[in-house]
């Protein structure tokens, strides 16, 4: 197995291994779990696996500056390094926030200033790469900015809204 990796997925860091089995299998060391899979590449420049649960999923990937971002099944997270020595963006990301994962055209805005808004609640629909995405707060607050409407385009890291804690 390649050396573990510290990643961030929202709040939460993880340990992360991965290994080529060779034979279009890997395996993956998630945390203290460890998941086999079968993975190729898609003609749309995405791939499929098949995990554990014997189901064969679609997903694409693509960088946003020093993070990861994965789209599988119509849910998207985004990884960002943990590990000093790889970049950890932590400190600079600001949870009152909310931004575009990626390029895009807004869809929907599903609250107003003022609207009081909690951790996890949707407030953009994103449509990007042939997918609406669903971007959430990622604490408590009230909307004291929307920068967008619906038809809008916008750019990977571009501020569609803030919150006042």
């Amino acid at each position: 197995m390649k050396p573990p990796r510290q990643i961030r997925i929202g709040n939460d860091t993880l340990t992360l291994q991965a290994r080529s089995a060779g034979d279009g299998s890997y395996e993956l060391r998630i945390g203290m779990q460890t998941v086999r899979l079968e993975a190729g590449p898609m003609n749309n420049s995405g791939f499929w696996f098949i995990a554990a649960d014997g189901i064969r999923h679609r997903a694409w990937a693509a960088m946003l500056g020093s993070d990861l971002q994965i789209r599988v099944d119509g849910h998207t997270w985004v990884l960002g390094s943990a590990d000093p020595e790889h970049g950890d963006t932590a400190a600079t990301e600001d949870p009152t926030e909310v931004t575009a994962p990626m390029t895009g055209t807004v869809v929907d805005v599903l609250c107003t200033v003022g609207d009081t808004i909690a951790k996890d609640q949707d407030v953009i629909v994103l449509n990007a790469m042939k997918m609406e995405h669903r971007l959430t707060a990622a604490c408590d607050g009230k909307i004291s900015e929307i920068s967008v409407e619906a038809g809008s385009t916008v750019e990977a890291g571009d501020i569609l809204a803030r919150l006042a804690r």
